[in-house]
């Protein structure tokens, strides 16, 4: 397909330090797209601009990082109007999961050509909160919710792995007490992931393997342990495309509850929830992506 009108919604708090409306202007030129831009200054501007933008253009397309690309998301909920994605945060998850192009000129390239395809993907709802790629909670929640903003601009996703390092030092173990489509288990580990999307950051690379943003399933992983002999060994199974079975519990559901001892922090792509108790669900075919053709 190719685009005629698209309008791009830039969060200069998240977007990277480059001339983007240079090169936005420079790309679309050659191929003839019209296009205009809107700059949020505040939390649910991005949302609140792509639900107006509905049915207004050909594609409304987030610049910035995955938390950009989740507000876009929710303003594009079961609408006609496809989001497109210029990545410019730190780890671009969602930019990754789709095979879109990380380097800004080759993404504004991207859309500015006729390689692109329009698909649906599913989203979930954490309590009452939709969410596009996954939520976190133990361990894998305290490294992101403890990784130190100046560090993720200057060193990206290592600011990650900084923050990591005292929890593996020093795991910390949760008892996860699930209903999994009715199904009920106590379960000790960790951290505890329930992915719509299963790319940790790295082009190609996920959780585990088979984990799809269209199945009309959640995935629910559970890591057993966080010292340094399990990561290494879940780390060698997850870039070799092998289920680590002994280093992690999944279950594939349509819904899932889950009760915590007490009440603790977890992040729902990019909200910090603070609760005892969670339910989430799917939500099928909940957005129309523009990624490339193949």
């Amino acid at each position: 397909m190719k685009l005629k009108k698209i309008h791009i919604i830039n969060n200069p708090a998240s977007g990277n330090d480059e001339p983007i409306l240079n090169w936005i202007s420079q790309g679309f030129e050659k191929s003839g797209v019209e296009w205009d831009i809107s700059v949020t200054k505040k939390k649910g501007d991005a949302t609140a601009i792509a639900k107006k933008l509905r049915n207004t253009v050909d594609a409304v397309c987030a610049y910035g990082g995955d938390g950009t690309v989740m507000e876009v998301a929710l303003g594009l909920f079961k609408s006609e109007t496809p989001m497109a994605i210029i990545p410019g945060g730190t780890a671009n998850v969602m930019a990754k999961e789709l095979g879109i192009p990380i380097d800004t000129k080759q993404a504004i390239e991207l859309l500015s050509s006729s390689k692109l395809k329009e698909k649906t993907i599913d989203m979930g709802k954490c309590n009452s909160t939709p969410f596009i790629i996954r939520v976190n909670a133990g361990t894998l929640a305290k490294m992101v919710s403890e990784a130190n903003p100046t560090l993720k601009k200057s060193i990206g996703t290592a600011a990650y792995t900084v923050a990591a390092v005292k929890h593996v030092l020093q795991p910390k173990m949760y008892t996860y007490e699930l209903n999994l489509d009715g199904e009920k288990k106590s379960i000790n580990g960790t951290t505890l992931v329930i992915a719509n999307s299963g790319n940790i950051g790295i082009p190609g690379l996920s959780f585990i393997p088979n984990i799809s943003i269209f199945d009309g399933l959640l995935d629910v992983i559970v890591f057993k342990n966080n010292d340094i002999a399990t990561l290494v060994k879940w780390a060698s199974n997850a870039t070799s495309g092998k289920h680590a079975t002994d280093v992690v519990e999944h279950f594939k559901v349509k819904k899932v509850s889950l009760k915590f001892t007490r009440e603790q922090s977890v992040i729902c792509d990019d909200v910090t929830l603070s609760t005892q108790k969670i339910t989430a669900s799917i939500i099928p075919k909940a957005l129309k992506v523009l990624i490339q053709t193949s």
